[in-house]
């Protein structure tokens, strides 16, 4: 399913793409016939991802077969991207192509139009999926009510509704790059995000998958164990123990999610870090010094804040794995060796 999803996507972004490179590489190109051809490549890979996105979304698609994703929920995302795609698109090629043209006229112009434009749309978009009143998160704040998740409504939806507005207004104030700077960034944060979330369906589908399987083959191998023991009247072999597969599947759900959360976050500081100073901060503050023989040379190596935030973030990592860690093995090593339970 995932790699016919991933064939239904890729024709019309993969020609797009093929153009953009041909008309980007042409010998005798013009700044505008090279600008006009790494803006097909770029909206050639945004259309890809969505289409990536969209297709995984059908009816009887990744999301909603094998993620447990609710039918209302996919018809959100479908209708959602339905209309803003087509905006995006349109004024993301302008953008690019008034940059990558080198005229200002058109980039003070053109490009500030399409920025603002662009930005509106994203900024409504965000707030039709992500609304508690028919969007995707209403499911979830309707299951746990007094998760953080929904306590939190007040925070994170005006953040994510107001970004692409202050960006707007960056950009009409004169700052065009560093507004266009931080949509890239805003735009890497977003499909790390999703990254996350389809990676984390991706494990859990495949740990759920795989303990089944077992558990089939662990219970046909123990009926031929007892037709075979039962005409010479001997007593059936002891069952050997059943997968728990409820605590299988809890220790995995914690583990991966905890692992997923952390590396989304390690991503998104290594992405932000060079924009934002304050996230600088942890690597500049030096906490103690330690001293280091180096062919027969002293060194001084300062320990940072970041270096113990790191430190400290491994070790609730290797707590977690100490945790939850059984139970994927269980499932992904341990029922493929000749040992019995008691053994493992």
């Amino acid at each position: 399913t995932a790699a016919l999803s991933f064939l239904i996507a890729l024709p019309l972004p993969a020609l797009a793409m093929l153009v953009g490179f041909s008309l980007a590489s042409f010998p005798g190109a013009t700044n505008f016939s090279a600008a006009v051809g790494l803006a097909l490549g770029e909206a050639g890979q945004f259309v890809f991802l969505v289409s990536l996105l969209t297709t995984t979304c059908l009816h009887n698609g990744l999301c909603p077969v094998h993620f447990g994703w609710t039918e209302r929920t996919v018809s959100v995302i479908r209708s959602q991207v339905a209309w803003f795609v087509p905006i995006a698109v349109a004024t993301s090629f302008a953008l690019v192509v008034t940059f990558a043209s080198g005229e200002e006229t058109f980039r003070q112009g053109l490009g500030r139009l399409a920025f603002a434009v662009g930005q509106l749309a994203l900024a409504l978009f965000l707030y039709r999926l992500l609304s508690p009143k028919g969007g995707i998160t209403q499911s979830a704040i309707e299951d746990a009510p007094n998760s953080w998740f929904a306590r939190l409504e007040f925070l994170w939806l005006p953040t994510a509704v107001a970004t692409p507005l202050i960006l707007t207004g960056i950009s009409l104030y004169g700052y065009e790059f560093a507004a266009y700077n931080l949509v890239a960034r805003v735009a890497t944060t977003i499909w790390t995000i999703l990254g996350a979330v389809l990676l984390y369906g991706f494990i859990l589908r495949w740990v759920w998958l795989t303990s089944r399987r077992l558990e089939l083959m662990r219970a046909y191998e123990e009926k031929m164990a007892a037709l075979e023991a039962e005409p010479e009247g001997d007593t059936p072999l002891p069952q050997n123990e059943a997968l728990d597969l409820e605590s299988i599947d809890t220790q995995t759900r914690r583990l991966v999610s905890t692992l997923l959360i952390w590396a989304t976050i390690a991503g998104l500081w290594v992405s932000w870090v060079d924009i934002l100073p304050a996230l600088g901060f942890l690597e500049s503050f030096v906490l103690w010094d330690t001293k280091s023989v180096t062919d027969g040379a002293t060194i001084t190596v300062p320990v940072t804040a970041l270096d113990l935030s790191i430190a400290l973030i491994l070790a609730l990592l290797s707590l977690a794995a100490a945790r939850n860690l059984p139970g994927l093995l269980e499932v992904a090593l341990l029922r493929r060796l000749p040992i019995d339970a008691g053994a493992r």
